[in-house]
């Protein structure tokens, strides 16, 4: 025998009803616009419908809405561009909620969650040797880098 099932759990909840409902609205929305822009006005008018917008609304309304949309994604972009610190700040490395390491911690015990200090990864990822970048201008006379 299969289970039975409640009364109050069959059946769509609101969630699935609207989403029901907007999706029929847009689909039928989407329909009538198709209809208004490319059937000529005869047909129109022979079916009662006397007052419609001109067609030029049929080719302006979706450039204004593209336009929009990019326009929106450009600005976004440019707030977070103006709200974002420049490279060379400090605040990209550290700000006033950093953990710094605690001093005295006990030598065998599990440290705490802190920030890794800027100079340890350095040294982490590129050693602690004193090796220079090369110059341009320690090329030799026929262009190419020295040998070491």
């Amino acid at each position: 025998m299969p289970p039975q099932v409640e009364d109050s759990e069959c059946g769509a909840n609101a969630t699935e009803a609207y989403g029901f409902v907007g999706w029929v609205t847009s689909t039928a929305a989407y329909v009538i616009f198709l209809l208004w822009a490319y059937l000529p006005e005869q047909y129109l008018e022979d079916w009662g419908v006397t007052w419609y917008p001109r067609k030029y609304w049929a080719v302006a309304t979706p450039c204004y809405i593209c336009v929009t949309v990019i326009f929106v994604f450009w600005f976004y972009e440019s707030l977070n561009m103006l709200s974002t610190p420049a490279a060379d700040s400090l605040t990209t490395i550290t700000d006033k909620h950093a953990q710094l390491e605690p001093k005295g911690r006990d030598p065998g015990s599990t440290p705490p969650i802190f920030d890794v200090p800027i100079a340890r990864v350095c040294v982490a990822l590129y050693g602690k040797g004193n090796r220079q970048p090369r110059r341009a201008d320690t090329n030799t006379a026929d262009g190419r880098a020295p040998s070491r």
